[in-house]
């Protein structure tokens, strides 16, 4: 039975107690099936501190919210370069369009259903913001997390070349979740 699951934004204060948490993500992907390729670059400290203090970066816990983070993403606006190649299906503004980025969950969780609480989070948020779709993308040969996307609903736009500083040009493939649909 899985522990009581703590889900909530992260404050400034959570700062050290969620780089670990990448850290060990970035230590422990290499070479698996949902290895997304972070590392020490990405995501930055300074990207981690700016979600916090924006209220963006939401952390999991068990057995308390003083435990380690098991799981975290961030929700915020920022599309990646090459983002705007993609025909959306949803249009606003900034504000109303929300990007799942950063969400992971530690392998000793897998299995747990942590991965689709986060979602459901996630999605819950972007409705309480009043936002109209949210956007995410996910490596190619991430078969896993396409198959809880397309479970919780998002449709699959395609394959489209997106720039990150640490990967270069890369293929991705683009989900997209209309939440008035929802």
């Amino acid at each position: 039975m899985m522990a009581e699951l703590t889900i909530r934004a992260g404050k400034p204060a959570d700062y050290e107690r969620v780089k670990a948490f990448y850290d060990t993500m970035i230590e422990l992907m290499p070479g698996t099936d949902y290895d997304v390729k972070w590392g020490p670059e990405h995501p930055s400290p300074d990207f981690l501190r700016a979600s916090l203090d924006a209220g963006e970066l939401y952390l999991c816990t068990e057995d308390g919210d003083d435990s380690p983070v098991i799981a975290a993403f961030v929700l915020n606006h920022e599309d990646a370069p090459g983002a705007e190649a993609v025909p959306w299906r949803v249009t606003g503004t900034a504000e109303e369009i929300g990007v799942l980025q950063l969400l992971g969950v530690l392998p000793d969780n897998h299995g747990k259903g942590i991965a689709t609480c986060l979602m459901d989070a996630a999605i819950s948020e972007a409705r309480r913001k009043q936002m109209k779709s949210i956007r995410l993308d996910v490596l190619t040969y991430n078969s896993r997390a396409q198959r809880l996307y397309e479970k919780m609903g998002f449709e699959n736009l395609g394959t489209y070349t997106l720039y990150f500083p640490e990967l270069g040009p890369t293929d991705f493939v683009i989900y997209e979740l209309d939440l008035a649909k929802q």
